[in-house]
């Protein structure tokens, strides 16, 4: 990271040419893809928005596509709304189209297939999700296409998390699976994380505890070890859930509780409603009805705020599960 730095330093007495601004771009662009996994949020987004200003002086549509890309992403991470990250997505998908551009047009699917799950539309995810996987073979399962985590792995684990949604568990099974070892098979501590974390979410669906939290302690020791503060939260939030429905209730709201005090200190939303909700429910397995539904209240509220209704429904069945308790 500090190597960037410097080298934007050093464009500064350059003549003011095309080509310096170009690279001041792809600098910038470079320091983002440095700073997410490190969860340095109020940096990142000043350079995007450099970014997003150098672009338009340009009138380059390529790194403008780039900017919004990683603009959808931002919104996607810190719990903006569903249509913010939709729309910058579309933004990069339409200029994608008409430039021929792949790697573009794999970065707008990718972040779709985000805003499609947060919103509930399962269907669409799985197909945007399948039609990633198509063409995302051979040597291009190796690529990043200029993004945190290999489009080959996280197709294939979003897909498994969609198809938990849907009770489709031995093929989301077998996709999620697929998923860990290609992201093994890369290197890529991020990537195992984003595996890890979302098969362990079909396991515990599935009520196959021991596996989810073997995964999810993989995936939290990951995220220290390679200090991927982005996603030590939401690893941590979902640990603490399987604990919690596994019999270690005491384990598991403490984990919870230090993984949304994480959250709401790091600005990341990214699942923060549904980690709410589970706190929720951690609650409830512990008879504790008064905080389980200030819980399921908050979790409600926040998601239906960010336009997340697959999460406002897994929210609102917790209330009621209260109500009936109650």
């Amino acid at each position: 990271m500090t190597r960037f730095e410097q080298a934007l330093e050093a464009l500064h007495p350059l003549p003011a040419t095309r080509q310096k601004v170009e690279s001041a771009i792809d600098l910038r662009l470079e320091l983002r893809q440095a700073l997410f996994p490190l969860n340095e949020l109020a940096a990142l987004w000043r350079y995007l928005k450099e970014a997003e200003k150098l672009a338009r002086t340009l009138d380059d549509p390529r790194r403008l596509a780039w900017v919004s890309a990683y603009m959808s992403g931002h919104h996607l991470h810190t719990g903006g709304h569903v249509t913010e990250v939709r729309s910058f997505a579309d933004t990069v998908d339409a200029i994608a189209e008409r430039l021929g551009d792949a790697p573009l047009q794999v970065a707008a699917q990718h972040y779709l297939a985000y805003a499609s799950h947060l919103s509930g539309s399962y269907r669409a995810t799985e197909h945007i999700c399948r039609r990633l996987i198509q063409s995302l073979h051979d040597h291009r399962t190796r690529e990043r296409f200029g993004l945190a985590v290999f489009p080959a792995v996280m197709s294939r684990a979003h897909l498994a998390r969609t198809l938990a949604e849907r009770g489709v568990f031995d093929e989301g099974d077998a996709y999620g699976q697929e998923a860990i070892r290609i992201a093994e098979a890369l290197e890529h501590p991020f990537s195992v994380v984003v595996g890890c974390r979302d098969l362990a979410y079909l396991k515990s669906m599935r009520g196959q505890l021991s596996e989810a939290t073997r995964l999810l302690e993989r995936a939290v020791a990951q995220c220290r070890e390679s200090n991927i503060t982005t996603q030590t939260p939401i690893a941590m939030a979902s640990l603490g859930h399987v604990y919690a429905w596994s019999g270690r209730v005491r384990e598991g709201i403490s984990c919870l509780q230090q993984a949304l005090t994480d959250y709401e200190s790091a600005g990341i939303g990214f699942h923060h409603s549904l980690s709410v909700a589970q706190l929720g429910e951690a609650y409830l397995l512990a008879d504790q009805l008064d905080d389980a539904c200030d819980c399921a209240d908050r979790a409600v509220m926040v998601a239906r705020g960010r336009g997340e209704r697959g999460h406002e429904a897994w929210a609102l069945r917790l209330l009621a599960r209260i109500m009936r308790e109650g």
